[in-house]
């Protein structure tokens, strides 16, 4: 149906490059992929919240406050059902690029200056 048709180059994509390395349909490599989506994910959110808490305080112990953060995040039970399924990559690879661009704001100092005008 046309109503239910989307879009999705980049999850496709990464389906397809799974279905290559398992040769057919093997789970391992599809909960792989993502796995490892989930922790590129993490260890950005541990630079933002780094990033963020340094701007408040430079005293506290921010790294250790960022990895708690981070860790609560990435522990908690309501992310199972993402990481864990398969068709959910999209909603993986949505959040992954969601931190990933706050973390470039942040850093850049190039990307500041062409968005903040």
């Amino acid at each position: 149906m046309p109503s239910h048709c989307s879009y999705r180059p980049l999850v496709s994509t990464t389906l397809a490059i799974d279905y290559h390395l398992g040769k057919g349909l093997d789970p391992f490599y599809f909960h792989l992929d993502t796995f490892i989506l989930f922790l590129l994910q993490g260890l950005l959110m541990f630079f933002m919240f780094v990033k963020m808490l340094n701007a408040v305080s430079d005293t506290t112990p921010n790294k250790y406050i960022a990895l708690f953060a981070t860790g609560l995040y990435m522990l908690h039970p309501s992310l199972a059902e993402t990481v864990n399924y398969i068709i959910s990559r999209s909603d993986t690879l949505s959040t992954l690029f969601v931190v990933l661009a706050f973390v470039v704001y942040q850093y850049s100092e190039t990307a500041r200056k062409y968005i903040c005008t």
